[in-house]
């Protein structure tokens, strides 16, 4: 976290690692407090002030889930069988059998003429 007190829409999105859209549509929907200010002394133009306070609590109290709903993570692993064994393999020598456990194929290859691989 930075050191500072309070963030710009802009400073905000950059510290929460968000888009500034998105952290106006938390503002307008109430999940992030701010405090509209003029930019200026006597100036007719304002904009969003956000507390660090107000920064961190959100951290913390949103989890940050994934947009999968199948289980599976973003890391997609293509090889062909002989090369997923030899990663099988190496993982399980390393002493890594619960990484081992965690691949699987999604789609599996079938050996064609000439050495290549489709899917089946």
């Amino acid at each position: 976290m930075s050191t500072k007190i309070e963030y710009t829409i802009k400073e905000a999105a950059k510290e929460m690692s968000l888009t500034d859209a998105y952290v106006r549509a938390l503002i307008r929907q109430g999940k992030l407090p701010s405090e509209l200010r003029p930019i200026t002394f006597d100036s007719s133009v304002s904009r969003h002030v956000i507390k660090a306070a107000d920064v961190k609590a959100f951290l913390q109290e949103t989890v940050r889930k994934t947009k999968r709903t199948d289980g599976r993570n973003k890391y997609v692993f293509y090889a062909t069988p002989e090369e997923q064994q030899a990663v099988d393999d190496a993982l399980r020598a390393a002493n890594l059998t619960a990484v081992a456990d965690m691949i699987h194929t999604a789609n599996p290859l079938k050996p064609r003429a000439g050495g290549k691989y489709v899917k089946t």
